[in-house]
């Protein structure tokens, strides 16, 4: 993990937990991600050698397709260096999303609520 400001130990916490993280070179937010096991997935970033990052940040929640709806919000907000999903409009985008699957979705206005917090105070988000 060279250049990077964490080991594989700080990371430890987030085995086995689903959620969004981000990946930062500094400040900027160079990636945004989803998986069901964050831990692994960043070990798994970090072999790769594709994305240069020295941080991360990591929002764990056990709701999938909320994390998943959370990605699409925050990739929305955030102009990455490597991510390919543009969504201009967050709304469009989730109403377009199949009424099947819409009655599992978490409320509209629950996935609104999360980005009208400020990021660095959403719940256990943690700066690694």
């Amino acid at each position: 993990m060279n250049g990077k400001t964490f080991t594989i130990n700080d990371i430890q916490h987030l085995r086995n937990l689903s959620g969004v993280y981000m990946l930062y070179d500094g400040n900027e937010i160079v990636y945004i991600g989803v998986s069901r096991n964050v831990y692994q997935r960043i070990l798994e970033h970090c072999t790769e050698n594709k994305k240069i990052f020295s941080s991360i940040k990591a929002i764990t929640n056990s709701n999938y397709l909320l994390v998943e709806l959370l990605e699409v919000l925050l990739i929305s907000k955030n102009k990455t260096r490597y991510n390919k999903l543009r969504v201009d409009n967050f709304f469009s985008f989730y109403n377009s999303i199949p009424s099947t699957l819409n009655e599992n979705a978490p409320a509209y206005n629950e996935v609104i609520e999360i980005l009208n917090v400020p990021i660095t105070k959403l719940d256990k988000m943690e700066l690694i």
